[in-house]
């Protein structure tokens, strides 16, 4: 065995041990840049040309899946793109740059990409799913439902098939067809987070409210790390605003302080934070919605609103930062009764102290 293959063994090791770990946890993204340094060393040692022209599109793939674990997502493309020209009849390296592609939210060409795998495996039914996946991102409903439908055709029993089936047709108006369609995830894959959410996203859009914040409570119940507690929290929260905004408060400040970085979170956390008469923390909300930017739910109304409502030098309740709302009370404001989370909310809060 050369250095190379030293390096790759250690690479792989690291490599696994990341993709084992909830995605976008600090762990995963510690294994997979340990992963990237090991599999780098091996690429560009003086052994790694001595190897088989298959080995180096493996090592490849493997260092593709590190980026990706350690999130960088142009890297993970680029080693996926060298594996396929090294192996360009082999379907793991096509498989290995569709993900890479699809990851990075390039979904036309992940799609393509997608379907050289299930042209070299016809018999794969990931390959039709995947590629389905990224048609629906594109906007070709029918055609992404015919994609996956072909995987369900290759394996009946496949929950994560059915599931995005119904996002399909969701996408294409037909909710009683992908409320069954969800369901049938569910029967073969019980307690299901992506399941749960999606059913209760399309029991909502058929009006049943009552049914979708189960949908969203038993996703809660069940504790999936990572975006899909988040997420479930934050649909759970946005179906109580429509009858209770004091009881949707909970779950949206639930998604903020899991996804700190979310905008819509906080967009609604304002919103329902405002509608239960919570002036102050909503205020809090509305800055740290109008400081994350970029895109999301449309908000310039309700930050217009609140502003106006909000008395000069907020004080958010006990617990709660008056700047960005999350929970935290570190530092205190030596003019005002507001609380912030740290030294930076306290510099950045706006209201005419003298701080």
């Amino acid at each position: 065995m050369n250095a190379a293959e030293d390096l790759i063994g250690v690479g792989g090791r690291f490599c696994d041990r990341a993709e084992a770990l909830p995605e976008e946890s600090a762990a995963r993204r510690v294994a997979g840049a340990l992963a990237c340094a090991a599999l780098r060393g091996a690429v560009r040692s003086a052994a790694f040309a001595a190897l088989p022209r298959g080995r180096r599109a493996e090592a490849h793939v493997r260092l593709s899946a590190a980026h990706l674990a350690a999130g960088a997502r142009a890297a993970a493309v680029s080693h996926g793109q060298h594996a396929v020209q090294l192996a360009p009849t082999d379907p793991r390296t096509h498989a290995c740059l569709a993900v890479a592609l699809q990851t990075a939210r390039r979904f036309a060409e992940a799609a393509a990409a997608f379907a050289e795998v299930a042209r070299l495996r016809p018999d794969y039914a990931e390959a039709f799913m995947n590629c389905g996946v990224a048609l629906r991102e594109t906007g070709h409903f029918a055609e992404a439902e015919a994609w996956i439908r072909r995987a369900l055709a290759l394996r009946p029993a496949y929950p994560t098939a059915h599931d995005n089936l119904g996002l399909a047709l969701a996408s294409q108006g037909e909710l009683e067809a992908a409320v069954a369609s969800h369901r049938a995830a569910l029967r073969l894959q019980p307690g299901d987070a992506s399941a749960l959410i999606n059913l209760g996203v399309a029991q909502g859009a058929l009006g049943d409210w009552e049914a979708a914040a189960e949908c969203f409570r038993g996703c809660i119940a069940a504790g999936p790390p990572g975006v899909p507690l988040a997420l479930a929290h934050f649909n759970l929260g946005t179906t109580l605003m429509r009858r209770d905004a004091a009881a949707a408060v909970g779950p949206l400040l639930r998604a903020a302080e899991l996804r700190p970085h979310w905008r819509d979170a906080f967009v609604n956390l304002a919103a329902a934070q405002s509608a239960a008469g919570q002036l102050a923390a909503a205020g809090g909300a509305a800055r740290r919605a109008r400081a994350l930017g970029g895109p999301g739910a449309p908000c310039a109304e309700v930050l217009a609103a609140l502003q106006a409502a909000a008395p000069a030098g907020p004080a958010a309740p006990a617990g709660l930062c008056a700047h960005c709302g999350r929970r935290s009370q570190r530092r205190s404001c030596a003019q005002c009764a507001g609380h912030f989370c740290d030294q930076a909310c306290l510099r950045a809060h706006t209201h005419a102290c003298d701080v």
